[in-house]
C-alpha cells in the first residue's frame, strides 16, 4: 500500500524542510511513501532550496501558476492527486511536522480494520483547538476517483469532514500525531 504526501508550500524552506525530514525520519517503509509539492512558479526561494538539497527520497514537483494564495487551494490539491499514485492521499503542510514514530505502518494495520470499500476518510490527532477537526485529512484514491477530485472548495478539511460524517465514514487516527506550528497547545505530544 502507497501513501502520497500532498503537501503545497510557498516561501516557508525552513518549515517544508522540517515537515519532509519528520515524515520521512518517522516512516518504517519510505519506499512506499511519495511526497508531491506544489510550488509556485514564481517562487524562486523554494526553487532554490529544492535545488539546493539532496533529498535521499526526492519528492516529485509541480510548479503552478500563482493563484489567489488560500483561495486555491483546492485546486493545488486535486493537481497534486491527479500527478500522485498512492492508495492513500495525506494533505499536509509546510508548517506541520509527525511525531509519531513509524506513522506509516500505524496507518496501513488501521487502514486494514476499515470498511473493505475504501470509501473512507481519516485524520491524525493534532494540537489544534477542534480535536475532532480533520485538519490533515487522509483519504483513499476510490474517495478521490467517486468524486472526481481531491476537494472541491479551498476548505477541503471541512468538505471531507462533512461527507465523512454524512457516509458515516470519517475516522480519527489517535495513534498517529502531527504538530501544527499555528496550533493554539504548544507542546509537542507523541
Amino acid at each position: 500500500m502507497k501513501i502520497s504526501v500532498l503537501l503545497p508550500t510557498l516561501n516557508n524552506t525552513k518549515g517544508l524542510s522540517k515537515s519532509i525530514n519528520s515524515l520521512l525520519k518517522n516512516s518504517k517503509n519510505k519506499s512506499k511513501i511519495e511526497i508531491l509539492l506544489a510550488i509556485n512558479k514564481n517562487d524562486f526561494k523554494t526553487k532554490k532550496f529544492i535545488q539546493s538539497v539532496n533529498f535521499k527520497y526526492k519528492p516529485k514537483i509541480l510548479f503552478v501558476d500563482k493563484g489567489e494564495g488560500y483561495f486555491d487551494a483546492a485546486e493545488r490539491l486535486n493537481k497534486l492527486f491527479k500527478a500522485s499514485s498512492g492508495d492513500y492521499l495525506f494533505c499536509f503542510n509546510d508548517d506541520m511536522i509527525i511525531t509519531t514514530k513509524n506513522w506509516d505502518l500505524k496507518l496501513i494495520k488501521y487502514i486494514q480494520k476499515l470498511p473493505k470499500d475504501q470509501l473512507i476518510a481519516m485524520f491524525p490527532s493534532h494540537n489544534q483547538r477542534n480535536q475532532h477537526w480533520p485538519i490533515s485529512p487522509i483519504i483513499s484514491r476510490k474517495w478521490c476517483k467517486l468524486i472526481g477530485k481531491f476537494a472541491n472548495v479551498f476548505e477541503a478539511d471541512t468538505e471531507i469532514y462533512i461527507l465523512g460524517k454524512l457516509l458515516g465514514r470519517i475516522y480519527k487516527l489517535d495513534n498517529i500525531r502531527i504538530h501544527h506550528k499555528g496550533g493554539y497547545k504548544n507542546k509537542i505530544k507523541q
